[in-house]
């Protein structure tokens, strides 16, 4: 987590120095499942995001396909890398530092949960589910049989 936040350009006294806070997440499954639930939209799929997921360790136990995602961050980014491009955060104090802090915000939630007691976190990206406009039979079955692949 180190090198991809040096990587990222991130200013580390300033990180250091920031209050700590829960992270937070799209949503959380208890009980039986323990899991995070995450789910990315376009702008989370940008050259940063890329660098990050192209370091992963090869065995990080996942809910998704890292190679899909490399594949959607190389297909999108142009357009994810525009979206709030002037806007900053204090560890990431640059044009795009909002882009390169969701980036590695996100790398704690693929990476951390499994060293922590939980299940991989479970991402579905709007890429995935581009074709369902309403809430039918059929538009719940695709969901159910992404979930059910992602689970398993």
């Amino acid at each position: 987590m180190d090198s991809i936040f040096s990587e990222l350009k991130g200013d580390k006294a300033t990180h250091e120095a920031k209050r700590l806070q829960l992270l937070k997440c799209d949503a959380y499954f208890g009980g039986g499942y323990q899991f995070i639930f995450e789910f990315d939209e376009y702008q989370h799929f940008t050259t940063r995001r890329l660098m990050t997921l192209e370091r992963y360790p090869d065995n990080a136990p996942l809910n998704f396909l890292v190679s899909d995602w490399i594949e959607f961050c190389r297909t999108h980014r142009r357009k994810a890398d525009a979206y709030r491009q002037h806007k900053t955060t204090p560890d990431f104090n640059f044009r795009g530092g909002r882009t390169a802090q969701r980036a590695y915000l996100d790398c704690f939630r693929d990476l951390l949960p499994p060293l922590n007691g939980l299940k991989p976190t479970v991402r579905i990206c709007e890429f995935e589910v581009a074709d369902i406009y309403s809430i039918d039979a059929a538009s719940c079955k695709k969901i159910e049989r992404l979930l059910k692949k992602k689970l398993s």
